[in-house]
């Protein structure tokens, strides 16, 4: 299921990795004066939690995001996006 809004989006899925193993996420993004995007998720069986940011200036986009693993701990990402 995925919601757009003007000020942001929500999705949730079910999905199966193996026959034996079905995960359900949920994820949100907030957008403020479209410069600034706030992220947001969750991942059950097993719970993990997952956050991002983007920040617009211009033409490009910085990206930064947390990934979280219930076995490995958590990891960080950097992007850089340009939009023309």
């Amino acid at each position: 299921v995925f919601i757009p809004s003007e000020n942001g989006r929500t999705a949730c899925d079910i999905y199966s990795q193996s026959p034996h193993h079905v995960g359900f996420r949920l994820g949100q993004e907030v957008i403020f004066f479209d410069i600034l995007k706030l992220r947001c998720g969750v991942t059950f069986i097993p719970t993990t939690l997952h956050l991002g940011v983007g920040l617009r200036v211009r033409d490009f986009e910085f990206d930064w995001a947390y990934i979280g693993h219930d076995e490995l701990g958590g990891s960080t990402q950097f992007g850089l996006i340009y939009m023309r």
